[in-house]
């Protein structure tokens, strides 16, 4: 399963040396992971993100881009759900970011819980 989200680079997007903010491309891979994840489950309840790992900025983006960022499922857990995230420039194709999202599915209590999936091959 394979969830795309794309985001034009604007002005209010930039840091001070007039690229991409770091903190704006971590936002916007974690919604992917989220979307991908909630897609996955068929519902947005009883879940929670617990960590990111490897994230890394590959190259510059600038105002005028269109990140387009895939999020796909790496593993499934019992109650973990890790996904992958990649940024690239849309038209180009040129690598920006990646970075993995571990999310866990909970009960009411907040709690973890098995979240009955399966990875399809």
């Amino acid at each position: 399963m394979q969830t795309i989200t794309r985001h034009h680079i604007r002005p209010e997007h930039l840091n001070h040396h007039g690229t991409l903010y770091a903190g704006k491309i971590t936002d916007w891979l974690t919604e992917a992971a989220l979307l991908c994840t909630v897609q996955l489950r068929g519902r947005a309840d009883h879940i929670v993100m617990a960590g990111a790992e490897h994230i890394r900025f590959l190259r510059s983006t600038v105002p005028g881009e269109i990140l387009e960022i895939q999020a796909e499922i790496a593993r499934l857990g019992n109650s973990s759900i890790v996904v992958h995230t990649k940024g690239s420039e849309m038209l180009s194709g040129a690598d920006c970011c990646e970075g993995d999202f571990i999310f866990v599915t909970v009960d009411d209590s907040g709690k973890k819980a098995p979240h009955g999936l399966k990875r399809e091959e």
